[in-house]
């Protein structure tokens, strides 16, 4: 039984093929040593990404074969991509299914998130305007900061939110 756990980031269950495309897991995947001793003199955290990480570029073909694993799991991953680049992943996950296969996909929730920045705002902009302080823009602050912002590189994995999702969508 194939099953893969695209983008696994720091979640690789046992019995997976867990597959990253992330500058780190290459390293980490190829060169070991060199991935724990840049950790070891902390010039980049720790990480679970090993040399049984399996690194693959999920913007290009996925390397395996039509039709040929069980399973696809997409755990906080597809926010990594713009709208084009996540459909065309989701596209190559059905290729790589078998008939009756399972693909399960897991976003953060882009309405919560926003919902609860209106929440702080609605409840700061009924007070008298002398009251009003900037609480709720930790929510705006959040979003830019850590989520949608180019970080430095060995600190985000190269990784930044491009798209959002909702139920809808």
């Amino acid at each position: 039984m194939r099953k893969l756990n695209l983008g696994c980031g720091p979640v690789q269950p046992p019995g997976w093929e867990n597959v990253d495309g992330s500058l780190r897991a290459w390293v980490a995947s190829h060169f070991s040593l060199l991935d724990r001793l840049m950790t070891r003199l902390r010039i980049w955290p720790r990480s679970e990404f090993s040399r049984d990480t399996t690194f693959a570029n999920l913007l290009k073909r996925l390397p395996w074969p039509d039709n040929g694993s069980d399973c696809v799991f997409l755990g906080e991953v597809l926010e990594h991509f713009t709208r084009d680049d996540g459909m065309r992943l989701l596209s190559e996950c059905f290729r790589i299914l078998k008939p009756g296969g399972v693909l399960r996909v897991r976003v953060p929730d882009n309405v919560r998130f926003w919902r609860n920045y209106l929440m702080a705002f609605d409840e700061t902009h009924v007070q008298p305007q002398s009251e009003w302080r900037e609480e709720h823009t930790r929510w705006v602050a959040m979003f830019f900061r850590d989520i949608c912002v180019r970080r430095r590189w060995f600190f985000s994995y190269g990784h930044y939110h491009k798209w959002m999702y909702d139920e809808i969508s």
